[in-house]
């Protein structure tokens, strides 16, 4: 993990925000990488961080993970059971796209950011609009 993205001694796992830095600064996707977004984002309900000894003992499923960060398609689903709408598109630096929660209402406003894939894009739009998105008080 420690080479994946940079870790405080303090820090016991990834959560969304780190998740949303460490997928822009990516060239391009990774199994280690699908499996972090499918941890915190392909459940019923999106997590705000996952432990790092959780993504250890699950990295035995890193072949069977969807490819968020290398498939478009799988990125673009997860996009949509997550109630994301994304507007992708090519620019001459990669890939550009702005996403907004349709359900938030306007004042929510969107999410705008470039990455290196089309899959990629679509993945730290996702996530960057759950980690914004006010989180249930428990009671």
């Amino acid at each position: 993990m420690s080479a994946f993205i940079a870790v405080d001694p303090d820090q016991r796992g990834i959560g969304l925000q780190d998740a949303v830095r460490v997928l822009a600064g990516m060239r391009e996707g990774s199994p280690l990488a699908d499996l972090i977004v499918h941890c915190l984002l392909a459940s019923s309900e999106p997590r705000e961080s996952v432990d790092f000894d959780v993504l250890s003992a699950m990295t035995w499923l890193l072949p069977m993970v969807p490819g968020y960060t290398t498939s478009p398609v799988h990125a673009r689903g997860l996009a949509i059971r997550r109630g994301v709408r994304i507007d992708v598109r090519a620019t001459s630096e990669g890939w550009s796209s702005v996403g907004w929660m349709p359900d938030a209402g306007r004042e929510a406003g969107a999410v705008e950011v470039g990455a290196a894939s089309e899959a990629l894009s679509l993945c730290i739009c996702t996530a960057a609009l759950h980690a914004r998105r006010p989180q249930p008080v428990a009671a």
